[in-house]
């Protein structure tokens, strides 16, 4: 529960929209949340868009680039201030729905940082992001330039650690495939 709570409270503190806290029970390890409506996971609204749109369209692409662009940025900024999720996946990160005529990009929101914990490790950052990828990747390999987008603006937000980071996602892939070849 502390655990979660510290996660989710310094990534509202810098600018992460994150369900609001109305009142923490430690007697009975619970934690009472705002109820997040009218969203879709990050998972479903891709799905909802390759499957209504087709991959080939440009309106597609443009709006899984800016999807995918504002998934880079979020997940900078916690990075950029100490927040390792624990957890990062599809299913993970909330968008709202966007008006037809609107050019603004989708809100995003950050739920369940029951692994989240504080620190600097570029590790077990390039982990967030390779728990991220592989959700990505087994669900959409239609669209393989997605991560590469996300981790373009990831970088561009992250300026002071996003090139460490992104070092060491290098090596966790590495281990990954090994660990896969192996069993």
């Amino acid at each position: 529960m502390r655990g979660e709570l510290r996660g989710l409270l310094r990534a509202k503190a810098v600018g992460i929209k994150t369900p609001a806290v109305y009142m923490v029970n430690p007697k009975s390890n619970s934690i009472v949340m705002e109820l997040v409506e009218g969203v879709d996971t990050v998972n479903v609204h891709i799905g909802r868009v390759l499957q209504q749109q087709g991959e080939g369209e440009a309106s597609t692409t443009e709006n899984l680039k800016q999807l995918a662009a504002s998934m880079g940025v979020i997940i900078g900024k916690i990075h950029a201030a100490g927040i390792i999720h624990g957890d990062l996946t599809t299913s993970n990160i909330l968008v709202e729905p966007q008006p037809e005529e609107s050019s603004k990009h989708r809100s995003l929101t950050l739920i369940d940082f029951g692994l989240s914990h504080v620190d600097n490790s570029a590790e077990d950052k390039a982990v967030d992001l390779y728990v991220l990828e592989r959700a990505l990747t087994s669900t959409f390999s239609t669209i393989p330039w997605f991560f590469e987008a996300l981790l373009c603006a990831y970088s561009q937000t992250y300026v002071n650690g996003g090139g460490e980071v992104t070092q060491k996602l290098d090596e966790v892939r590495l281990r990954g495939r090994k660990r896969l070849m192996v069993g």
